[in-house]
């Protein structure tokens, strides 16, 4: 099973470099302690429980003051887990929208 973990920054109320910055921040700590980057997504292979608790413990071992920048929470929008593996690809067709038609011997797969 895969975890995903979403960090959406608050990119109204700061500056385009200081949430580039701090983004680049959050992923170098995510990537640092295990976790694979899918997007705007960070995922891992582990239990729930465990990928919360670290993904948290990137966010509170920030240092951004050491950088000039404020703590990390006054960035960030929203900070959220969830089973990844119940995530929909909404850019490619639903397998439901497949269906095999057989001609001849052959099988060919048809999207409708």
């Amino acid at each position: 099973m895969r975890y995903g973990i979403v960090v959406q920054l608050s990119y109204e109320n700061r500056r385009h470099e200081e949430i580039k910055q701090v983004f680049n921040e959050i992923r170098k700590g995510m990537l640092r302690v295990g976790f694979r980057q899918d997007g705007r997504v960070f995922t891992m292979g582990m239990p729930e429980r465990e990928c919360c608790n670290l993904a948290r413990a990137v966010l509170e071992d920030l240092k951004l003051e050491q950088q000039g920048l404020d703590d990390v929470h006054n960035y960030v929008k929203e900070f959220y887990g969830y089973n990844f593996n119940d995530a929909v690809n909404l850019l490619v067709p639903q397998a439901e929208d497949y269906c095999v038609a057989e001609y001849g011997h052959e099988s060919k797969s048809l999207a409708i």
